[in-house]
């Protein structure tokens, strides 16, 4: 059986290949205008990967997001953008596997 080896292991790996395919999403200008934080960790599930952001909306209220790393470099959003209350939800449905049946955006 062969080992399928592993794209990223942090977001750092997801950043550095979005910005190699000139992409702007972790800029800090643009982390700064939506007021975003990103998750730290990097979880592989059913051969994608997932992290979890956070951003700030109009009502000053911080929600989260599940984003899918995609092997090119591209970041999208599963399911609903700030559908999460708390980091640990999204992290739930994450690990629950509950995302794999979401659509990327």
């Amino acid at each position: 059986m062969a080992t399928v080896e592993r794209l990223y292991y942090s977001t750092d790996d997801v950043q550095r290949a979005h910005e190699r395919k000139g992409g702007h999403w972790f800029e800090p200008g643009a982390k700064r205008f939506f007021n975003s934080r990103i998750g730290s960790e990097v979880y592989y599930i059913g051969g994608r990967y997932f992290f979890t952001s956070s951003e700030k909306g109009p009502d000053e209220v911080r929600r989260y997001s599940v984003r899918e790393a995609t092997a090119n470099g591209d970041v999208k959003t599963v399911g609903q953008f700030q559908g999460y209350s708390t980091g640990a939800a999204a992290v739930r449905a994450i690990k629950s596997g509950a995302v794999l049946e979401e659509r990327a955006i």
